[in-house]
């Protein structure tokens, strides 16, 4: 009895059916072509994967982009620094305090 109730249509299955079709029409209209042309043309795809790891290594090793392992909390206060000219007054420091 079990299996024949397993084999229904129920209303509460529509969403799961509808997914399952979408999902094999991308993997039979689109996933499965690209990666036939992905084989085919595997030197091409090999060297592109290259250049675009080349292209990114350069970019680190100039210093372009940064890695952290970890990025710091978050803190609780800001700190700031500004530097006055000579004979500034205290409300020229106020008024430079302010601004920051």
């Amino acid at each position: 009895h079990a299996m024949r109730a397993a084999r229904r249509k129920h209303w509460y299955d529509l969403p799961s059916r509808v997914v399952n079709r979408g999902f094999v029409w991308v993997r039979e209209r689109l996933f499965r072509p690209f990666m036939a042309g992905v084989v085919t043309a595997r030197y091409a795809v090999l060297a592109g994967v290259i250049a675009i790891f080349a292209s990114q290594a350069a970019l680190f090793i100039q210093g372009d982009v940064q890695w952290r392992f970890f990025n710091a909390p978050e803190r609780g206060s800001v700190t700031g620094n500004f530097a006055m000219v000579e004979g500034a007054t205290r409300a020229d420091t106020l008024a430079m305090m302010r601004e920051m």
